[in-house]
């Protein structure tokens, strides 16, 4: 069950990262277009409206450089580091949070599960994150398609589902880790280290496909070797509901 008034709770108190990281966003948006535009219109001698392809890794594979904007410029570096910098800060802060604040035996006094509270955290973050990531989006979705008729909009907003998703799951691995902690700071130390330590196999060709971060990324999306959004949804939905139940079973088991 989901408390109404816990969930309000949330949105008030996590406003500020929210809008920091909102507002970083959506500043960025004109930074990248900036580098890449052309008066007048976007690279008028690429015509390929299915071009939009990975730059860079894959042999014999053409692509424009609107796709590269969107790929390289924007969802694997600034939309994925962001979002995932905005889900360990919105996470180390959940249940940390409530323990050093001393609200934790408050809500142990209420007839309020471990349960209620984890899923009402988890829902209240889904939220911020969204609140966080969608104006980038509108605002990059609003000038591409009024500038260039090359613009992919299907994969450009499948491309936000999935980085979506992903930091879903980073939020969700961060609460869980914060649920071990009675300061948020330590647990925001320890994500910072844990998702560091996973983002190491991105960098090499032989294990880049065990990173979470190679995955949000969605290259082999954008390059049509994987042509399903369903595969990376259901294994970001399969790995967040294992993180949900650990939560909720550390989270019972704390002592207040």
């Amino acid at each position: 069950m989901i408390s109404a008034g816990l969930w309000y709770k949330e949105l008030v108190e996590c406003r500020k990262p929210v809008l920091v990281f909102g507002v970083l966003l959506v500043l960025l948006v004109p930074v990248i277009l900036y580098e890449w535009w052309i008066p007048g219109d976007w690279y008028k001698t690429h015509e390929s409206p299915g071009a939009y392809l990975y730059p860079g890794g894959f042999d014999d594979i053409l692509f424009t450089p609107l796709g590269e904007l969107l790929w390289s410029s924007w969802f694997s570096s600034v939309l994925l580091v962001v979002s995932t910098a905005a889900a360990v800060v919105l996470g180390m802060r959940s249940l940390a949070g409530e323990v050093s604040r001393g609200t934790a035996v408050f809500l142990a006094c209420i007839p309020f599960s471990p349960r209620d509270l984890v899923t009402t955290k988890f829902f209240s973050g889904a939220c911020l994150l969204m609140f966080t990531m969608l104006p980038s989006g509108l605002v990059f979705h609003g000038v591409l398609l009024g500038e260039s008729r090359l613009f992919p909009t299907n994969l450009f907003w499948e491309s936000y589902l999935i980085i979506y998703f992903g930091a879903l799951v980073v939020y969700s691995g961060t609460m869980l880790i914060s649920s071990l902690f009675s300061r948020p700071m330590w647990a925001g130390l320890v994500a910072l280290f844990f998702w560091g330590g996973l983002a190491i196999p991105l960098y090499f060709p032989g294990t880049r496909h065990f990173s979470l971060f190679h995955h949000m990324k969605a290259a082999e999306y954008w390059t049509g070797i994987q042509e399903s959004l369903l595969i990376y949804l259901g294994a970001a939905l399969v790995i967040i509901l294992a993180l949900y139940e650990l939560t909720v079973f550390c989270w019972g088991k704390k002592e207040l």
